[in-house]
C-alpha cells in the first residue's frame, strides 16, 4: 500500500505552457468519486510522460530528485501488481510485460 499512498499524497505535476515558459501545476489528487485504479493509472501515465516528454532542466538543478525516483519506482510497482490481475485481457499484457514469445 505505500506506492499507492505515496502517489495519492503525492501526485506528479503536469508540465504546461503558461505565456512563453514552461512551468508545472499540481494535479488534483485521488477523490472517493474517481475509481482508484482508473486514477492510480492515469498519475502513472503523467509519470512517464514526464520522463519522457518534460523539462529536462538545463543548467538548472532539480528541486528534489529523490522524488522522480519515487515516482518512478512506486509508479512500476502499481504496474507489476496489474498484471496479477485476474481479466481476460490480462494474460496478453503480462506475455508483452515479460516478453514472453
Amino acid at each position: 500500500m505505500t506506492a499507492v499512498d505515496y502517489l495519492i499524497k503525492n501526485p506528479s505535476k503536469k508540465q504546461i505552457l503558461s505565456g512563453d515558459a514552461l512551468s508545472w501545476s499540481q494535479t488534483p489528487s485521488w477523490t472517493q468519486e474517481e475509481p482508484l485504479l482508473k486514477c492510480l493509472l492515469t498519475m502513472i501515465r503523467r509519470v512517464r510522460n514526464n520522463l519522457f516528454h518534460g523539462g529536462k532542466f538545463p543548467g538548472a538543478p532539480v528541486k528534489d530528485p529523490t522524488r522522480d525516483q519515487l515516482l518512478l519506482e512506486y509508479s512500476i510497482c502499481i504496474l507489476v501488481e496489474c498484471l496479477c490481475l485476474d481479466a481476460a485481457p490480462a494474460h496478453k499484457v503480462r506475455k508483452y510485460f515479460r516478453s514472453e514469445t
